[in-house]
């Protein structure tokens, strides 16, 4: 409803003409927006967005849930690596670059792989990248998982720093992305540069005062 409202109710709809598009359970629905203030009442049972409701939506992509589970968190110095971890190079690349360079700003480092494999897997992907404040993806082979994942950090909007190893190909639709090559010869080397990277991030969005702000 609060779609139809900000996309076709200018300055308002009807009760009819919300019924014609699918909105029929007034109180599970209607009366329930009434209730939190996201829409008002009008005269003639019309309905329209409050003034805070429709600021949110010119702002932010406002989507259901698909799963419930954690909020979101932003700039908040946690990175998820997302990663083929069963390459013959993943272990070394992990705690000889990507692991410290994290730890080196002060953030905390979660692995992909080791999000909780009872229940649903993809949910708890999901709760792993909207708690992380930034998204590390190494895509230098093609893996199906690390882009899955990786189109869910973007969706959400989580700044990513994308790896690749020098002269790996990838696909054609990455071809517009900003990556940050690296050698695994000289794993020292690109663990400065992308802990020197990561650390302008924590400082852009002052990743530290965002921690504090924890109760």
């Amino acid at each position: 409803m609060l779609h139809l409202l900000y996309c076709y109710g200018h300055p308002h709809l009807g009760l009819g003409e919300l019924r014609q598009a699918g909105i029929d359970c007034y109180n599970d629905t209607i009366q329930h927006l009434i209730d939190k203030q996201a829409v008002e009442r009008g005269a003639s049972d019309t309905y329209q967005l409050s003034p805070a409701a429709r600021a949110i939506l010119e702002t932010c992509i406002v989507a259901n849930r698909r799963w419930s589970g954690d909020d979101m968190r932003v700039d908040y110095p946690e990175g998820f690596v997302i990663m083929p971890f069963s390459e013959s190079w993943s272990d070394r690349l992990y705690r000889e670059m990507i692991e410290p360079a994290l730890i080196a700003t002060g953030m905390s480092c979660v692995r992909g792989d080791t999000a909780v494999r009872v229940g649903d897997l993809n949910r708890n992907i999901w709760d792993s990248i909207m708690r992380a404040g930034v998204v590390i993806a190494e895509v230098s082979v093609p893996n199906p998982n690390v882009f899955y994942e990786l189109g869910l950090a973007h969706a959400l909007g989580k700044d990513v720093f994308i790896l690749k190893q020098k002269d790996a190909r990838t696909p054609a639709d990455f071809g517009g992305a900003h990556y940050y090559e690296y050698d695994l010869d000289q794993l020292d080397d690109g663990r400065q540069r992308l802990s020197a990277e990561l650390q302008k991030w924590a400082d852009s969005v002052h990743a530290t005062g965002v921690k504090q702000l924890e109760r």
